[in-house]
């Protein structure tokens, strides 16, 4: 069995203060097309920039790399 890559997307969870019940507001952006075999430090420093055009309100709480493989005979 082999494995073809599909896709990729970048997920990144926001914590986004306390709502009325002070529970934290956790808010996610994704982004798709992501390239195969991007390295970690390209991956951080998108992060990074990305953060930096986000409200100062808003503070990152993960960021992942999720992709997508078909599975083949």
């Amino acid at each position: 069995m082999g494995k073809t890559f599909e896709n990729a997307r970048l997920q990144i969870k926001y914590d986004c203060g306390l709502g009325d019940d002070n529970k934290t507001i956790v808010k996610s952006k994704s982004y798709s097309d992501v390239r195969q075999n991007v390295e970690d430090t390209k991956i951080r420093a998108v992060v990074n920039a990305i953060n930096g055009l986000v409200s100062t309100d808003h503070s990152e709480l993960e960021a992942k790399l999720i992709t997508t493989e078909i599975v083949t005979d």
